[in-house]
């Protein structure tokens, strides 16, 4: 018997990318522990297998495979990922716009940076921005850093945001 989450897998391969494959789980321990991880994320497994498939599809096709393999999504990267976008947007009742997790995910890893290198200040350059996102992602990203850090939000300044921070370290 094949595991559900596996079967949305093979089913979103087969009508995204047109690839037939075996249903057979060389490790059905594991499939049963990730699917565990998904469900504590509320998500059914058709929508972690298409937002995993979207996360990895480009590396995929860089490294040139057809369509992004099984134990690529399954990672825990993945799951790094999924709960970073989970964080920023919210939940993903509402949809999933890959190029937006992606400027946000950028911004989340500049902004993260900056923030350590103005709070540990250890004298080499800030770090730069990858890409230049909104200033909607901008606030986005800066009020989850704020709820994660226990600062207040004021905007998206990023040296107000480590002083706070700061000043709660102190205490």
């Amino acid at each position: 018997m094949i595991h559900p989450l596996r079967q949305a897998y093979i089913d979103t391969v087969y009508k995204e990318f047109g690839c037939r494959l075996a249903g057979d789980d060389k490790a059905p321990l594991r499939t049963i522990s990730i699917a565990d991880k998904v469900e504590a994320r509320d998500l059914s497994y058709e929508e972690f297998i298409g937002v995993a498939i979207d996360m990895w599809k480009d590396y995929a096709e860089k490294l040139g495979h057809k369509y992004p393999y099984w134990s690529m999504i399954t990672g825990n990267v993945t799951f790094e990922r999924l709960d970073a976008l989970i964080v920023l947007v919210g939940d993903l009742s509402g949809g999933y716009d890959r190029q937006r997790f992606y400027m946000m995910e950028a911004e989340l890893a500049f902004a993260s940076s900056y923030i350590d290198h103005r709070v540990n200040g250890n004298g080499s350059a800030p770090p730069t921005r990858v890409i230049q996102v909104s200033a909607e992602i901008r606030c986005d990203v800066a009020e989850s850093l704020c709820l994660m850090l226990g600062v207040p939000f004021h905007g998206d300044n990023l040296d107000y945001i480590a002083r706070q921070y700061c000043k709660i370290c102190e205490k």
